[in-house]
C-alpha cells in the first residue's frame, strides 16, 4: 500500500470486519483495545523501512483472536506519558542531544469505565513486567500499576551508537499472557552523519544506490550560519527517464514541521544531473529522503552532494516604521565569499479589522457530545471593502494554522459580497484560500465551536487580519551608507566576505506612492527581502519585511478668528435653511433675510421636486433666478483652466457654483421627468450637465438612466444598467430595471433568465454553516 489514499480505506476495511465479528459475539471493544491488538498481531514486513510500515501488514484473524481475550473487565486503557517532547515516546536527533546520557520519566495512568464500581478500583492491581528491546535503553524489570498513577525511569545511553537512526523499545507484559504487550514506549535516537567538509559547508555521497519500494534516508546536521542549501544530484545511472522524490524535514520545537520542509519531484535521465535549492535553518538536523516513483521498476545509481550558503542577515524580521524615514539590516557572510543583491519588496496590504456582531448559539441535535454535553457556535462578522479587484486572504492570527492543537473546534469562515451572495469559504489553513475578489463591499462571518459558553465569549472581540495583493509592487531604495539615505545612490550588489558583517540602509516610501495605492494611516504593509539574483532562491529564501505607515501629510487648518467668522455666518445660515425641511421655519420668514442666496433658492427647490403636488411652472422660475446668478460659460472656463493648472485663485469659489449649478439642473430635471419626460428642456439639460460632469460622475450617469427611460431609449438604457453593474456592485433595483428594458424590446427568453437568477443572486440569507 502506497500513501494514505491506499492504505487507510484497506486498514478501515478491516477494523470494520473485527468489530463486526466482535458486535455479532457481543465482546466490548474500545478504540485503545483495537489498536493494540491490530500492533501485536501484525505480521512484520522484514527489511522494510519502518518509518514508511510501522509494525507491519495487518492480520484480521488474529488481531480478532486477541480482540476477543480483551483487557481487564473494568480497565479501558493504560494512559503512558513521557517527560519531554510530544509525550509519545523519547525522540533524540539533534547532536547536543545525543552526546550525553538521557534520562526520561514515565507515568503510567489507568483509564477505568464509566460504570466501574469504586471497590473494584481501588481494588485495581496489575503486575507488569518491562522488557528493552536493545541494550542501549535501560528500564525496570517489573512495575505493579495501581489505581493511580505510577512512575519510572528510562534510561538512554546514546554516545557509543554509530551514526543513523536507531530504534528500540519498552515493551509492558503480563506474565504468562499471550495476548502481547499493553503499552510500548517508543525510543528513537538519530545520529546525524558529519559534513564531508566542514569548512566548505558540503556534504556528499559519491555513491548512492535508490532501490525501489525503499526511501533513502541521510540525517545530516546543519551548519547554524547556513540560509539555504544546493542539492545536486548527478551520474544518474537509469534505464529510461525516471522520477525521483526528493524530502527534506527539520523539527523546530513550538513549529509545524511543514513550516520547514522541501519537496521536490525530480524527472531524471540517463547520465543527467539535476539542481534544486532547499530552505533551511541554521543549527538543527536535517533528514533528507530520497525515493523513486511508487511504479518504478528499476534501481538507480547517483551521486549526491549538499552545498550550504551562508548569508545570514540580521535581524531576520524587519519591521519599517516610516516615521523615522529609514532603517538599517546587517548581512554576514561565512564559509566563502556571497555576492550579495539587496532586495526589498512589498507586495501585501494589511487591515485589521474589529468585528461588527456576534452571536453565541447552541447547535443542533446532531452536535451534542455521547456525555450530553451541549456545543456552541460563535458566529462572528466583520465587514470590508475593496477599491479594486485584487487577492485577499483572511487570516485570524490567534487560531491560524492550528487543527488538533486548537481547543476550540469548527473554525470555519465564509465570505459574502452585500447582496449576501456566497463568494468563498476557508478554515484554520489560512494560507491555502488566497481568492481574488472584486470590488465591492463584502462581509465575513467566522464560526467557533465550543462545549462552554464562557470560553466563546473570550472571542468575541477577536480580530479579523485581512491581506490584500497590491497592484504592483513597491521597491525600497538601498543605499551603501547613512550618507547616501538624502541624495546618495542606491546599491544593487555587493560582495560579502567571510565573516564580515555589510550594513544596508532603506529609504522610506515617498507618500505619493502610498496614496495611488489607497493606503491610510494605521495600515502597514507587508512583503520580502532577499539577497540572491536567482529566481529559484528567492521563492525558497525570503525574509519576512513589514512597514508601518506612519502619520499622513495634511492641510492646514484654519485660524481660529477664519472658523468664528465661518460659524456665525455660513453655519447658522445653513442651520435656518435646513430648519425649513423640518416646518421649523418656512420660506416666507426667511424671505426677507435670504431671499436671492443661491443656498435659499436650491433649499426652496429641493423642497418643491420632493413634494407631490409640485408644479413645474413654479420650479422652473426658482430654477431660472438661480441660472441669473450663475455663468454657465465662465465655470466651463474655469474648469478648462484648472486641467492646465493646479493652482488658480478662487478655486473653491468656482467649485462650490458648479455644485450648485449641476444640483439645481438635477432637480429641474426631476420635476420635469415627472411632468413633461418630452420636452427639449430636458435635452438642453442634458448637454449642459455633459459639459460640466465627466462621464464616469455618478450624478451624470444617473440623469442619463432617468432620460434614456424618459424618451423610451431602452436598448441604451440597458446597456448603461450593464456597464454600471460590471463597473460598480450589483443591485437588485438595477437588475430589475434591467429585466424591465428586455421585456420592453420583446426579449422574454433572456428576460426571464435573469429573472430566475434572482434567487440565487440576491439570496435573502447568508448560507448556514
Amino acid at each position: 500500500m502506497n500513501g494514505t489514499s491506499m492504505s487507510s480505506p484497506h486498514v478501515s476495511g478491516c477494523i470494520a470486519l473485527i468489530l463486526s465479528a466482535l458486535k455479532s459475539d457481543k465482546m466490548p471493544y474500545s478504540p485503545a483495545l483495537m489498536k493494540k491488538v491490530i500492533e501485536n498481531t501484525a505480521t512484520p514486513l522484514g527489511k522494510h523501512d519502518p518509518f514508511s510500515v510501522g509494525h507491519g501488514v495487518i492480520q484480521v484473524d488474529k488481531a480478532f483472536e486477541a480482540a476477543k481475550r480483551g483487557l481487564a473487565s473494568s480497565l479501558v486503557d493504560l494512559q503512558v506519558t513521557v517527560s519531554g517532547g510530544s509525550g509519545r515516546g523519547i525522540y533524540l536527533r539533534e547532536p547536543h542531544e545525543v552526546e550525553k546520557l538521557y534520562l526520561a520519566t514515565v507515568t503510567v495512568q489507568p483509564i477505568f469505565m464509566q460504570k466501574a464500581e469504586t471497590e473494584e478500583k481501588a481494588s485495581f492491581e496489575l503486575k507488569l513486567a518491562l522488557l528493552s528491546s536493545k541494550s542501549w535503553v535501560l528500564s525496570p524489570n517489573h512495575l505493579i500499576v495501581w489505581n493511580g498513577a505510577r512512575q519510572f525511569k528510562v534510561e538512554v545511553e546514546p554516545r557509543n551508537l554509530p551514526s543513523g537512526v536507531h530504534y528500540a523499545e519498552v515493551v509492558a507484559y503480563v506474565p504468562d499472557d499471550e495476548r502481547g504487550p499493553l503499552f510500548r514506549i517508543p525510543v528513537t535516537v538519530v545520529v546525524p552523519d558529519q559534513l564531508t567538509s566542514e569548512k566548505k559547508g558540503l556534504f556528499s555521497v559519491p555513491e548512492l544506490r535508490l532501490e525501489k519500494d525503499f526511501v533513502k534516508r541521510l540525517f545530516f546536521h546543519v551548519p547554524k550560519e547556513a540560509s539555504w542549501a544546493d542539492l545536486k544530484l548527478s551520474n544518474i545511472v537509469c534505464e529510461s527517464k525516471t522520477c525521483i522524490t526528493v524530502h527534506t524535514v527539520q523539527i523546530i520545537p513550538g513549529r509545524s514541521f511543514r513550516e520547514n520542509e522541501n519537496k521536490e519531484q525530480i524527472s531524471a535521465e540517463n547520465n543527467g544531473s539535476s539542481e534544486i535549492i532547499l530552505s533551511v535553518v541554521g543549527g538543527y538536523t536535517m533528514e533528507l529522503c530520497l525515493s523513486l516513483y511508487w511504479s518504478e521498476l528499476r534501481d538507480v545509481t547517483l551521486s549526491l552532494e549538499v552545498l550550504f550558503r551562508c548569508v545570514h542577515p540580521s535581524p531576520s524580521c524587519l519591521t519599517f516604521n516610516s516615521s523615522n524615514m529609514w532603517t538599517s539590516v546587517d548581512v554576514t557572510g561565512f564559509m566563502r565569499e556571497e555576492e550579495v543583491f539587496p532586495e526589498f519588496k512589498l507586495t501585501h496590504r494589511i487591515v485589521y479589522k474589529r468585528p461588527t456582531s456576534h452571536k453565541i448559539s447552541p447547535l443542533g441535535s446532531r452536535d451534542v457530545l455521547p456525555s450530553g454535553v451541549q456545543i456552541y457556535q460563535l458566529v462572528l462578522s466583520y465587514m470590508f471593502q475593496l477599491n479594486q479587484t485584487t487577492e485577499v486572504r483572511p487570516e485570524f492570527p490567534l487560531m491560524s494554522d492550528l487543527l488538533y492543537e486548537n481547543p476550540y473546534s469548527g473554525q470555519l469562515w465564509m465570505v459574502f459580497n452585500c447582496n449576501k451572495q456566497y463568494k468563498c469559504a476557508g478554515d484554520s489553513y489560512s494560507r491555502q484560500y488566497t481568492t481574488k475578489l472584486d470590488k465591492d463591499d463584502y462581509i465575513l462571518r467566522l464560526q467557533v465551536c465550543h462545549s462552554k459558553l464562557s470560553e466563546l465569549k473570550k472571542l468575541t472581540d477577536m480580530p479579523l487580519c485581512l491581506h490584500s495583493k497590491l497592484s504592483s509592487s513597491l521597491s525600497l531604495e538601498v543605499t551603501a551608507s547613512r550618507y547616501d539615505l538624502m541624495s546618495g545612490p542606491t546599491v544593487t550588489k555587493k560582495t560579502l566576505r567571510p565573516g564580515i558583517s555589510t550594513r544596508f540602509y532603506l529609504r522610506s516610501l515617498p507618500e505619493d506612492k502610498l496614496a495611488k495605492c489607497g493606503i491610510d494611516q494605521g495600515h502597514f504593509l507587508s512583503g520580502h527581502f532577499t539577497f540572491s539574483k536567482c529566481d529559484k532562491v528567492k521563492k525558497k529564501v525570503a525574509y519576512e519585511l513589514k512597514y508601518i505607515v506612519g502619520p499622513q501629510k495634511s492641510a492646514r487648518s484654519p485660524s481660529v478668528s477664519t472658523e468664528k467668522k465661518l460659524y456665525t455666518n455660513d453655519s447658522l445660515k445653513e442651520f435656518k435653511i435646513n430648519s425649513m425641511r423640518y416646518g421649523v421655519l418656512t420660506s416666507d420668514e426667511l424671505e426677507d433675510e435670504y431671499g436671492d442666496d443661491i443656498s435659499f433658492l436650491l433649499a426652496k427647490l429641493r423642497m418643491l421636486s420632493e413634494s407631490e403636488m409640485c408644479s413645474y411652472s413654479n420650479a422652473e422660475a426658482l430654477a431660472a433666478s438661480i441660472y441669473a446668478k450663475i455663468d454657465l460659460n465662465e465655470i466651463l472656463a474655469q474648469l478648462r483652466i484648472q486641467e492646465q493648472f493646479s493652482h488658480v485663485p478662487g478655486r473653491e469659489c468656482f467649485e462650490e457654483q458648479k455644485r450648485q449649478l449641476v444640483e439645481c439642473l438635477t432637480l429641474e430635471g426631476s420635476i420635469l421627468f415627472k411632468e413633461q419626460p418630452s420636452s427639449d428642456r430636458l435635452k438642453a439639460i442634458y448637454v449642459d450637465l455633459h459639459k460640466l460632469l465627466d462621464k464616469k460622475d455618478k450624478v451624470l450617469k444617473e440623469f442619463k438612466m432617468k432620460y434614456a427611460e424618459a424618451m423610451g431609449h431602452f436598448a441604451t438604457l440597458a446597456k448603461m444598467i450593464e456597464e454600471e453593474m460590471s463597473v460598480n456592485r450589483a443591485s437588485r433595483d438595477l437588475d430589475e430595471k434591467l429585466i424591465q428594458c428586455y421585456r420592453q424590446l420583446e426579449c422574454k427568453e433572456y428576460a426571464n433568465l435573469l429573472e430566475h437568477n434572482l434567487t440565487w443572486k440576491y439570496p435573502p440569507d447568508f448560507v448556514s454553516f
